[in-house]
C-alpha cells in the first residue's frame, strides 16, 4: 500500500474514535458491513470515491485531510 492510503487508514480510525463511534456504528452510517471498516483502518482495503465523499461528510473534513495530503 502506498502513503496515501496508509494515512487514510490511520486518519478513518482516528476520526471515528475522535466522534466516539464503534466499527459497527460507522458501518451502519454508510449502509456497510462492520469488517468493511475494519479492512479500511487495517489498511487491507480502501473505499470507492463515493465512500470517501461520505465519510467526509460524516466527520466534516475535507478529503484531503483524510487522506493526509495536507500533512
Amino acid at each position: 500500500m502506498n502513503e496515501i492510503t496508509t494515512n487514510f487508514a490511520r486518519n478513518i480510525k482516528d476520526l471515528r474514535i475522535k466522534n466516539k463511534l464503534t466499527q459497527k456504528q460507522s458501518a451502519e452510517m454508510l449502509s456497510k458491513k462492520e469488517s468493511t471498516v475494519r479492512m479500511w483502518e487495517l489498511n487491507k482495503n480502501e473505499p470507492s470515491l463515493t465512500t470517501l465523499v461520505k465519510l467526509s461528510k460524516i466527520f466534516n473534513v475535507s478529503i484531503d485531510e483524510m487522506i493526509g495530503v495536507n500533512e
